[in-house]
């Protein structure tokens, strides 16, 4: 039993090493410059529009299609994850090297690769969890919780809440049978005259998640009218993302300056994958992985997890200069232009904050009252 609990751990060791091997020279992220958008005016997340270059070039010749490509080893601390493997590895072979790995790796890295650890260790039922639910389920209260659940919440030591509207308190519970306890609480991310609203979920307090209403196309959608409606799904999911991705990554800086040069991720999830979005406010860059995560893909499911865990564990894991204009000077070309889309928008957006009371709830519009925050 023990050489069998031994070899499933193993599994967060090899699975950072494929990924390393796989993903160090391939490209992970593109930057993304905004055509237009609406951040000024008091919409709602669900309300936002954004258009960027990209959207533009797959539907004629945008003449300012340019985008960046940024490597895995560009944006990760690929260094600093070989230690993880080296310490993991010492670790097993001689208790005696434990000096050695708190010289390696800080504790905080350290305890986060446990958790990666104690959540492969048990990966077979939590995809059983997930599939069973977001597979046969398009309700985003159930879709919410069972990522809460068997996702997000064991990869951040259960540190992780979902929007109090989203579930009463007697019915927050996971709907997969497993009987877990949802957290709730305030999700707040904004201020009224700017992009605001309550995201589906935040992790460790400073990531939010959408639930996304968005189907994949399939052979059944040929009808053009069917699959125009897709699309605008799509896009309207995509404004979403970038709205709240935006906005909590001005939120972050204001309460903490640390994050402050660094792209911080928000997540998009429908049913069958999970798509990154990150901004850096000081530097005005955007970003979006290239490739969605396939949350049930089996040949890549545990390379899968591990890219959650990356993006959740930003501030241990990402490089410190990854949108650093001073260090990369090219990337002045690839910039968002979030900045240029209104004179007004680092003075409002200096003032968005976490867990405001900015806006009517559309769920219970009785129980939040309007507050002008922006106004002080």
């Amino acid at each position: 039993m023990a050489a069998m609990a031994k070899d499933v751990t193993n599994d967060a060791e090899d699975g950072l090493q494929e990924l390393l091997e796989k993903n160090v020279e391939s490209v992970e992220m593109m930057t993304l410059r905004i055509v237009f958008c609406n951040p000024i005016g008091g919409d709602p997340f669900k309300s936002a529009v954004v258009t960027t270059q990209e959207q533009l070039s797959s539907l004629h010749d945008y003449p300012n299609q340019r985008t960046n490509l940024l490597k895995f080893k560009h944006v990760w601390d690929v260094e600093k994850l070989h230690q993880l493997i080296r310490m993991k590895r010492n670790q097993d072979q001689d208790q005696d090297h434990c000096t050695k790995r708190i010289k390696l790796v800080h504790d905080d890295e350290s305890a986060a690769f446990r958790l990666l650890e104690a959540y492969l260790n048990d990966f077979a039922h939590h995809q059983k969890c997930l599939e069973k639910v977001l597979l046969s389920c398009n309700d985003l209260k159930e879709s919410a919780m069972v990522l809460n659940a068997h996702l997000f919440g064991p990869l951040s030591e259960e540190n992780c809440i979902i929007n109090n509207h989203i579930v009463r308190k007697e019915h927050s519970i996971c709907g997969c049978g497993c009987g877990k306890e949802i957290r709730r609480g305030n999700t707040g991310i904004g201020v009224y005259s700017t992009w605001h609203g309550f995201v589906d979920m935040i992790i460790k307090e400073n990531l939010p998640v959408a639930i996304l209403d968005v189907g994949e196309s399939t052979a059944d959608q040929e009808d053009e009218a069917e699959e125009g409606c897709v699309h605008d799904k799509q896009k309207s999911g995509t404004s979403q993302l970038i709205a709240e991705t935006i906005t909590n990554a001005f939120a972050q800086v204001n309460s903490n300056n640390d994050h402050s040069g660094l792209p911080i991720p928000a997540f998009g999830c429908t049913p069958k994958q999970l798509s990154v979005c990150l901004y850096d406010c000081k530097n005005d860059v955007l970003l979006k992985k290239i490739i969605p995560l396939h949350l049930f893909k089996k040949t890549d499911s545990v390379s899968t997890v591990i890219m959650i865990w990356l993006y959740m564990n930003f501030r241990l894991f990402m490089r410190r200069d990854v949108t650093d204009l001073n260090a990369h000077s090219d990337l002045s070309e690839y910039q968002a232009q979030f900045f240029a889309s209104d004179a007004n928008i680092q003075e409002f957006y200096s003032k968005v904050k976490l867990g405001f009371t900015g806006c009517k709830h559309p769920d219970r519009p009785i129980l939040t009252s309007v507050v002008r925050l922006d106004k002080e």
